[in-house]
Order: structure tokens, then C-alpha cells, then sequence
């Protein structure tokens, strides 16, 4: 059987189930991780290509093209892979991340890091006391606001004992250090500073897809060796 490559996984999915079990073709009840495993799991050989998706951040806004996406639910950055990631400000004018030696390419901290260099001296002015409460993280509305930038991992580790950081060096050595789990952890921090920094118009964008099984599938062994925490 062909199928058209821009089904989607959900048609693809009521279509299998038709041709097995007789049913309707219906999309309705289906989500793209379900048809995926499903067709699978009945052996159809499909080839799908990875579908790219864009996160726009403003001071105060932040939207999606993935239809699954939350802002309440950012626990679900798991499940992607960040491909890209750059600042444009209202002139047009965009900022890429200077990487440092041996720094990876398009990680979960690129983002974050694209922020503090964006803001670098704006943030190291900021008092200690406004550094220690600026919000980081929030999973859902009603959950506990993760805050602080930190002058090392050590103080870090006071207040959240994790592996699950970033690090920013800046001006000769000294360190911002903050909470970052996934690729959707840090979005309250970088919306921040734009509220804070950043001019009408600014943005940071970012392009991310669905992990691949083999991605998956390291998240499961880092998962194991780390107890449940996950180290970007």
C-alpha cells in the first residue's frame, strides 16, 4: 500500500485501523505518538519525514506551530530535539549563539545561553538579591517557580540539588549558573528577559522535532543512571 508523505500521522494511523479492524476512517480519537506506535506495532513500513516545528518567544507571548505544545505542560520538551535557535530583534537584526570551545551545537542550553549573551551585562548588573529571585522555570500554573541565577554550581546546588544546569561564563571567568532540564525548561527565563531587557518587537525563536527512537532510548538510559534526573 502507498500512502501520500504528507498525510499526517494521525490519517495514517485511521487508515491502518480501517484496513485491520474494519473501522471508520477517523482521525479524532489519535494523537501523532499514538499513530506512530501503532503503525508500527502492525508492521507497515511507512516512511515519515521529521517534521520541524517553531516556538517564537515574546515579552508576552510565546506560540507554537506544534499544535501539542503548552506553555502549562513544559515537562513535555522531553519528547524534542532542538535544532536551531537565534535572537531577532524588531529591526530584523538576528543573533546567533557564540559558541564556546567544545560547547555543543543546538542543545538544550543553547537557548538560555543565547540569552545571557544577548543580556550579559544588563544581567551581571542586576543585585544579588534580584539575581537570586529571578524566575527560571514554572511547569504548569500552579506549580512552584524555579529561581535563581547563581555564581557558581555550588551555591546553585544549594538551593536546587540537581544535575540538571547550565553554566554561562562571562567577563574572565565568573559564572551564571541556572536550573535547565529540557528543551522547554528555560522558556520562563528567556521570556524574562525580555520583559526586563529586551525592546518591543525582540524575539528569540526556536526550532526543534520530535526525537527518534534512538533519542529516546538514551533519555531511558540517562534516566537510569542519573535516578530520574536528566542532564542536558
Amino acid at each position: 500500500m502507498t500512502i501520500p508523505k504528507n498525510l499526517s500521522k494521525e490519517s495514517m494511523l485511521a487508515v491502518a485501523n480501517h484496513l485491520v479492524h474494519g473501522k471508520d476512517i477517523s482521525t479524532v480519537e489519535f494523537n501523532a505518538v499514538e499513530a506512530k506506535n501503532y503503525l508500527g506495532g502492525l508492521n507497515f513500513m511507512i516512511e515519515v519525514t521529521q517534521e520541524k516545528f517553531e516556538l517564537i518567544i515574546t515579552a508576552n507571548e510565546v506560540t507554537s506551530t506544534d499544535e501539542q505544545f503548552s506553555i502549562d505542560n513544559l515537562g513535555f520538551g522531553d519528547n524534542y530535539k532542538p535544532l536551531d535557535s537565534y535572537f531577532k530583534n524588531a529591526a530584523g537584526v538576528i543573533v546567533r549563539r557564540k559558541y564556546n570551545k567544545g560547547e555543543r551545537r543546538n542543545s538544550n542550553q543553547t537557548m538560555p545561553r543565547l540569552a545571557f549573551q544577548v543580556y550579559e551585562q544588563l544581567i551581571a548588573a542586576l543585585p544579588v538579591e534580584e539575581k537570586a529571585n529571578f524566575p527560571v522555570c514554572q511547569y504548569t500554573s500552579t506549580s512552584e517557580v524555579v529561581r535563581g541565577i547563581f555564581p557558581s554550581v555550588e551555591e546553585f546546588k544549594k538551593y536546587k540539588n540537581s544535575i540538571e544546569y547550565l553554566t554561562y561564563s562571562y567577563d574572565g571567568g565568573r559564572l551564571f549558573v541556572i536550573y535547565c532540564w529540557n528543551i522547554f525548561s528555560t522558556i520562563p527565563f528567556v521570556q524574562e528577559c525580555l520583559r526586563r531587557f529586551g525592546h518591543e518587537g525582540d524575539q528569540f525563536v526556536l526550532t526543534y522535532r520530535e526525537k527518534d527512537k534512538k533519542e529516546e532510548s538514551v533519555i531511558e538510559e540517562q534516566i537510569q543512571e542519573f535516578n530520574g534526573y536528566r542532564n542536558p
